[in-house]
């Protein structure tokens, strides 16, 4: 089944991508707004949106660590609850 995929994988978290932007620590989320971006009229002046447009310069390492171990522990709580199977359970 689809928790089969993820037995074996690793649980990657937010520690393991640091945001050079940000003034917290590493434990601290960090995320930038995907929809603004720097006006090209005022380089140096308040960012613009775009709406529909992902900005591909924003950090969202933080955000797809958190998807992603989200997908994994649903899936793997969700296996271990109709099944039973302790094998889910225990992978995470």
């Amino acid at each position: 089944g689809n928790a089969d995929k993820f037995l074996e994988k690793e649980p990657v978290t937010i520690t393991a991508f640091p945001a050079k932007n940000s003034v917290g620590g590493k434990h601290d989320y960090y995320s930038e707004a995907k929809y603004w971006f720097p006006d090209p009229q005022n380089p140096d002046g308040p960012y613009i949106w775009r709406d529909g447009e992902t900005n591909p310069d924003n950090f969202m390492d933080h955000q797809d660590a958190l998807v992603r171990l989200n997908q994994i522990s649903g899936a793997l709580a969700s296996a271990y609850l109709v099944t039973g199977d302790e094998k889910y359970a225990k992978s995470f």
